[in-house]
């Protein structure tokens, strides 16, 4: 073959190489070396292989270790347990664009347009967008047209405004633009020149980004200073950004698409900016803040087609547990130190909290929770009504049960085992759901159509879905009559227990349904039910609640995993013969408080049921 073709040929594989993201240079087989991929950082790479920031940027010389470019050789210190590190896998950037590498950044008059959009992903609400995005829900609904604010669809796009007016008078900006008096706004004279961020109080800088991105600031700091165990240094001192750097190319897309202006490497707030921004898309794109940070080490492409690595798992749990230690202690107010001093040696900060100093509160029993729970469900249902509730904390193990296995009208709690079984013939193969049948199914879990259940049933039918429950060891619950056709003169076929549903949530929240990603698809439906009356009314907004609900006259059940932070729980609340549909919410709604004081968040502060929902 001539000389010319054969260097022609190289030339096209290496660019089609480029365009789809893998280098054509591999890790060398012994572990010594790795090869930056697209949206890796370096301490997600120090993670993989059980080093340190520090370990890794001298080992190579990295003057500056907040820059790291894709295609980058990097050394790796001699460690015995090296050769059984995986080496790195390719992965993608953020979720918005999980299977192409970033974006070149744009130019500046398209970085920054007037009118952007967001499209909604599985567990949005539009609250969260408009917090997450910088501008008012009232500019948001008003710029999409939108009555009705709790009727989103994944894939959706919403406009967003350039700027909204909010009360005050102050003028909401999209994430990534400054408020700041001074600040120049995206697209204007100056935009090309990052705001000028004050380093003098990092906390304070990372307590404004984490706000203004909608992520846990404690959080941030422990991801800024994993490597000094949660004591902050100047943000401008090599490495003092921690796991927030990002690659060059990375940082790229987070301009472009992300941040929307031009931000400079060697502005520290800057690349502070460029990690919290990239952070809060991963934790949207994960679900939930394990997998989301695993996707912010490993890469979401990664993540989604070979799991979470074993290095990145331990240094999720590391990084999550520094974060609960950071929200044990008191603020931290440390200031910059004076150039030449030693780091960390002058004036350190105040310890975090010992566990001999601060002893968390001793755990509920088991047999108080139930007292308490069935009291409160007893002050508003009164004694006639049947309840039946069963819970799980899935970090504790603690069981919470009240008549749990008494059998219960499943009402369309009963669509869940159905959105199983439909689930198990797609991932065998079996079939490929049609456009049909998937619009079908997710109105209903989002919206609870009857109709979309009935035509769903007649097609994967009664007998497949109790078979797979029998197979599940769920026999407490069987589907034998269509949905909406139970009414209080009218017996429903359609049973189940509270610790039949309960075990079926904690399967689904643990992955072991069907498969993992299937487990997954099921969960980011269940997030989008639309239903706030019952298990979701008066819990914190930010409480995550995959949950589908089921009611008709005399009959109001709801079934939930509950997370919040590293907070997660499994409840099932069953009520049978209350007429009046509000009083039957409300009973659903108290116990969920009570259960969500017990096994969420510590000192967490919830309203009164009637004033968080007004049910319809």
């Amino acid at each position: 073959m001539p000389r010319r073709i054969v260097q022609l040929l190289l030339a096209v594989l290496i660019l089609a190489s480029l365009v789809g993201g893998r280098s054509l240079v591999a890790n060398v087989a012994d572990g010594s070396q790795h090869v930056v991929k697209p949206g890796e950082t370096l301490g997600g790479i120090a993670a993989q292989y059980g080093l340190t920031v520090d370990q890794l940027a001298a080992a190579n010389g990295l003057a500056d270790p907040n820059r790291l470019a894709e295609g980058q050789t990097l050394k790796l210190p001699p460690k015995p347990a090296l050769a059984q590190q995986p080496a790195a896998q390719q992965v993608a950037p953020p979720a918005a664009a999980a299977s192409a590498p970033p974006p070149a950044a744009a130019p500046a008059a398209q970085a920054a347009p007037s009118t952007a959009e967001y499209v909604v992903q599985p567990g949005d609400t539009l609250s969260g967008i408009a917090k997450s995005l910088g501008v008012s829900l009232k500019a948001l609904l008003d710029a999409n047209e939108l009555a009705d604010p709790d009727r989103l669809r994944v894939g959706q796009k919403l406009s967003l405004p350039g700027g909204t007016a909010q009360a005050g008078g102050q003028e909401a900006v999209p994430a990534g633009r400054s408020n700041q008096p001074g600040a120049p706004a995206a697209g204007s004279p100056g935009a090309g020149t990052a705001p000028t961020v004050a380093i003098d109080d990092p906390n304070a800088v990372l307590d404004r980004l984490a706000q203004q991105y909608g992520i846990d600031a404690n959080l941030a700091k422990a991801l800024a200073w994993i490597e000094t165990d949660g004591k902050p240094v100047r943000l401008d001192a090599p490495g003092a950004l921690g796991y927030l750097i990002v690659t060059d190319k990375t940082f790229d897309y987070i301009q472009a698409m992300l941040v929307k202006r031009t931000l400079d490497r060697a502005v520290p707030g800057d690349n502070l900016e460029a990690g919290v921004a990239y952070v809060a898309t991963m934790l949207k794109w994960g679900g939930e803040d394990a997998r989301g940070l695993a996707g912010f080490l490993q890469g979401p492409g990664s993540v989604k087609a070979n799991g979470i690595r074993p290095a990145i798992d331990e240094q999720v749990k590391r990084i999550l547990a520094l974060r609960e230690r950071i929200k044990l202690g008191s603020t931290f107010t440390r200031a910059a130190q004076p150039a030449g001093a030693p780091p960390l040696a002058a004036a350190p900060p105040p310890p975090l909290p010992t566990s001999a100093q601060v002893k968390p509160p001793e755990p509920e029993s088991p047999a108080t929770l139930t007292a308490r729970v069935i009291n409160a469900a007893r002050a508003v249902a009164g004694s006639e009504a049947r309840i039946g509730i069963a819970g799980r904390n899935l970090l504790t193990g603690q069981r919470l049960g009240v008549a749990p296995d008494q059998s219960f009208p499943a009402a369309s709690v009963g669509k869940l085992p159905l959105l199983i079984e439909i689930y198990r013939q797609t991932f065998a193969g079996s079939l490929t759901l049609t456009e049909p049948q998937r619009a079908d199914l997710r109105a209903m879990i989002v919206s609870s159509d009857n109709d979309a259940a009935n035509r769903l049933m007649e097609q994967f039918t009664t007998r497949a879905v109790n078979a797979n429950l029998q197979a599940l060891g769920l026999v407490g619950t069987r589907l034998v009559n269509p949905f909406g056709l139970a009414s209080a003169g009218a017996v429903s076929s359609n049973v189940t227990t509270p610790a039949d549903m309960n075990r079926l949530l904690e399967m689904l929240a643990t992955e072991q349904l069907v498969s993992p990603p299937a487990s997954r698809e099921m969960r980011g439906l269940l997030l989008q039910s639309q239903d706030g009356s019952k298990l979701r009314r008066g819990l914190p907004a930010d409480a995550r609640i995959a949950h589908k609900s089921g009611w008709y006259e005399g009959v109001a059940n709801d079934v939930g995993i509950i997370s919040h932070g590293q907070n997660s729980y499994v409840l099932s609340v069953f009520v049978e013969g209350i007429t009046d549909a509000d009083t039957a919410n409300e009973v659903i709604a108290v116990v969920s408080q009570v259960v969500y004081g017990a096994w969420g968040p510590p000192q967490t502060s919830m309203a009164p049921v009637s004033s968080r929902i007004v049910v319809r």
